[in-house]
């Protein structure tokens, strides 16, 4: 009787054991498919935030026009760049540097091209009046890795 006791006892533990070994490697695949899934996802949300950058470059550049449902968020976005580059310039100043008029990046005040982007950097007088300088064409570049 006692053997019979500590057969099914035996039998029981294994059940139990390999139940939760099952459960064990479900979770682990669960963890490594949601893995998958988060990278996949953050690589999407890395495509589109790409191509609304290169939708509203082509939009200011004025080779497509926007349709009605995105005029507004091209204006806004416009808006924000501008207030973006206003605020670099502020900082740049606070912090006694420049910034490239390519990329908006902070840059040293003795450099001569943006560490970031290598556009050359213009000299203050051709800053202030000169043609293309960042203050005509404000964030045109801004969204540029930023």
């Amino acid at each position: 009787m006692s053997e019979d006791f500590f057969g099914d006892l035996g039998k029981t533990i294994t059940k139990v054991t390999q139940r939760a070994v099952g459960k064990t490697g479900s979770m682990i695949e669960s963890s490594r498919i949601n893995s998958l899934i988060a990278q996949e996802e953050a690589l999407l949300r890395e495509k589109e935030i790409a191509l609304g950058k290169r939708y509203y470059a082509l939009i200011r550049d004025g080779v497509i026009a926007a349709d009605g449902e995105s005029a507004p968020l091209v204006s806004e976005t416009g808006e924000i760049l501008d207030r973006l580059l206003d605020l670099r310039k502020e900082l740049a100043e606070v912090r006694g540097m420049k910034v490239c008029p390519a990329c908006t990046e902070l840059v040293p005040p003795d450099s001569t091209f943006c560490p970031k982007c290598g556009a050359p950097m213009k000299e203050p007088a051709e800053e202030d009046g000169g043609e293309g300088s960042a203050e005509e064409n404000p964030g045109a570049d801004a969204g540029n890795g930023q």
